[in-house]
């Protein structure tokens, strides 16, 4: 169920062409204002103008066939942009089996002029900088490959006896130099684990003669904050690889296990031939395969997190394919026959490879239908159940599991993954953090809060595509790649999420709104009496000359900060708070006066947020008032009073800026005395 807090609004969008595959990864660069796209139908790099969100424009296309047949992926840090390019197999005339050739990564500046290129290991599906730029890690999937075409069949050689399953691993580029001249590359690979034993039983290796070296695909990236570990995702393979980045090694490959859709809140609905008319969730005996897509990690009280997009992916080629329907299967282990009927699980689509026997015991499909939510070791915490699913099927019923935006599609995808969600990015926004993921198939964007990794809330759903809405967005398909623009990097002050959509060829860009009060719990930051707060203020205040606040001393920088100083935590982005509020306290006053707060930048002007009396014997002439400061450019806030006066300031909370706060200059309104 929806909790209808934070939302996405389309700003605008750029059209790359009528075509597929124009637009598939995005990064932005908040320097330039600028998103690089890969756009894979004419093999270039695509880069945007974001100056004005809302008219999204080519500023050009580097042309990338120099180095390869296509990109799959696209990062920039700090002025540098990489794209992995990959190159197609060398086929030999009369030579069945294809020679892999390496992928390339090539380096560019933010204008893109090259800077230098290297080869990494075959197909280079996504890459990433590490979070001090000083290295490139390049996920390495190398698919297997079939023999070379039969030219009177147009097909490639079925023997699968001519496959060739290249080694897959990850590529790590030193960079820490700044040039991009004569790099090098060493991959990582997965000999560890071809020793018997050494790779867990429910790793899915299955390509016919395959080791596990060769088996084992990685597919997407995801760093932990400080840099030192790596998160992989082999989807095919359903697991999660560990990587030591220091260390250059895997440490772990680890089975992501299957999901239970008999379960009370793991519905779905497995076929495309039942009720034309009406979505048919419910529970049926059968395992989802997680096989996550693209993955995204944070850290959360000491802890790292990893969200997984759980797709799903079957290996289907000329020469092999592990595809099958569950009624093709043979059924054992007291499986009832009914559930191959075409309105049961007859339809949906499973592996005759691991971990389906023969006969089948028990049944698999592709994917989970869902986002989840590990810990650093690879356990779940937290799975979105059936919620993507159900959410359409009961907000925009026609169009339930179908895809291109069309109800002629209805059902149509039931029998294989559903909504299938791949696209993920998370960001922190107004306190929290979000995680965002794109449906590939139904479309759409679905927003949820992962403030408490444990207990996510679904906030919303967007999608112009299917809502009625004509706007920008309005034609995206199939969102494939994302990035998120923290309010601190964004050309409009207020977070921002920028969708690259495969199949429209579309980028979009997206404003995350959220609550219009950041809640906090009341901690006392300001007391310049001492008693055990920290001395943001010492002493009383001088009269009439104002007294500098850095809001950002205000808070802790961690979690673990927070408790032994009791300072709240997080803090806002910078720039992104438009006020703070505080109970302002005025305490042991020389004499009746009044006190204020304001951007320091501005100046005092004469208006007062407390008026306190003068201690007397016996009193200590205190005053409070709930404040509402706004800090200037510089994060500074100021406290000015006409008299000597010690000031307490409680921290209650924060408003983001574009939430609904309006800064107003001070005046006064109303004044019931004479005159």
């Amino acid at each position: 169920m929806l909790r209808g807090g934070a939302t996405l609004t389309p700003l605008g969008t750029y059209d790359a062409g009528e075509f597929e595959g124009g637009a598939e990864i995005v990064k932005v660069d908040p320097a330039t204002n600028r998103a690089f796209v890969t756009n894979s139908e004419e093999n270039t790099l695509d880069i945007l103008d974001l100056s004005d969100p809302t008219a999204p424009s080519l500023v050009q296309q580097v042309d990338l066939s120099g180095l390869g047949d296509g990109p799959n992926s696209v990062d920039v840090y700090d002025g540098t942009v990489a794209v992995a390019v990959e190159v197609d197999p060398t086929e030999t005339p009369g030579v069945s089996p294809v020679t892999p050739n390496p992928g390339v990564v090539g380096f560019f500046d933010t204008n893109g002029a090259p800077l230098g290129d290297v080869e990494v290991g075959v197909l280079p599906d996504m890459l990433t900088f590490t979070p001090d730029g000083e290295k490139l890690l390049v996920a390495i999937e190398a698919e297997p490959l079939c023999g070379v075409e039969i030219v009177e069949d147009d097909e490639e050689d079925e023997d699968i006896a001519n496959a060739v399953d290249p080694m897959g691993g990850v590529s790590i580029i030193d960079v820490s130099s700044g040039s991009f001249a004569g790099l090098t590359s060493t991959f990582v690979d997965f000999t560890d684990f071809d020793a018997p034993g050494a790779l867990d039983e429910m790793v899915r290796v299955f390509w016919p003669g395959s080791l596990p070296s060769q088996d084992l695909e990685p597919e997407f990236i995801s760093l932990s904050p400080d840099g030192a570990t790596a998160y992989v995702s082999l989807q095919e393979n359903n697991a999660l690889a560990v990587l030591d980045v220091a260390a250059g090694e895997f440490s772990a490959v680890v089975p992501l296990g299957y999901k239970d859709h008999s379960q009370p809140g793991n519905e779905l609905d497995p076929s495309d031939r039942d009720d034309p008319a009406v979505p048919q969730i419910a529970n049926w005996p059968v395992h989802g395969m997680y096989q996550p897509d693209t993955i995204a990690s944070w850290e959360h009280e000491g802890g790292v997190y990893t969200a997984t997009a759980n797709e799903g992916d079957a290996r289907d080629y000329d020469c092999y394919s592990e595809e099958e329907r569950i009624d093709d299967l043979t059924l054992g282990g007291g499986l009832d026959p009914a559930l191959q009927d075409e309105d049961q699980l007859g339809r949906l689509q499973t592996t005759t490879a691991t971990p389906t026997a023969d006969p089948a015991t028990e049944l698999f499909s592709y994917g989970a239908r869902s986002f989840s939510i590990w810990d650093a070791e690879g356990n779940l915490v937290w799975d979105s159940g059936s919620q993507l699913e159900t959410h359409v099927a009961d907000a925009f019923a026609p169009f339930h599991n179908s895809e291109e935006n069309s109800t002629a599609e209805f059902d149509g995808r039931s029998d294989n993954k559903g909504p299938e969600p791949e696209a993920l990015a998370v960001g922190n926004a107004f306190g929290r953090n979000y995680a965002f993921v794109g449906l590939e198939r139904v479309g759409g964007i679905a927003l949820f809060d992962v403030t408490d990794p444990m207990a996510p809330v679904f906030e919303s759903y967007v999608h112009p595509g299917i809502d009625g809405s004509t706007g920008p967005g309005s034609t995206d398909v199939s969102p494939e790649g994302m990035d998120f623009v923290p309010a601190s990097e964004s050309p409009t002050g207020t977070p921002l999420l920028v969708v690259a959509n495969e199949v429209s060829s579309t980028t979009t860009v997206w404003e995350l709104s959220g609550p219009t009060h950041v809640d906090s719990a009341v901690e006392r930051v300001v007391d310049s009496r001492g008693n055990g707060v920290a001395p943001i203020l010492d002493g009383k205040l001088t009269p009439n000359q104002p007294s500098e606040i850095d809001v950002a001393e205000l808070f802790a920088a961690s979690a673990e900060e927070a408790l032994t100083t009791r300072r709240p935590f997080p803090a806002p982005e910078p720039g992104e708070a438009g006020g703070y509020v505080f109970n302002l306290t005025a305490t042991e006053g020389e004499g009746r006066g009044f006190a204020s707060m304001f951007p320091c930048a501005a100046g005092f002007d004469t208006t007062s947020n407390v008026n306190f009396p003068g201690e007397e014997t016996g009193t200590r002439g205190s005053a409070a008032a709930l404040v509402v400061a706004s800090p200037d450019d510089d994060g500074k806030i100021c406290v000015q009073s006409n008299r000597e006066v010690h000031i307490v300031a409680d921290f209650a909370g924060w408003l983001p800026k574009g939430q609904g706060f309006v800064e107003q200059d001070p005046f006064r309104l109303l004044d019931l005395r004479d005159g």
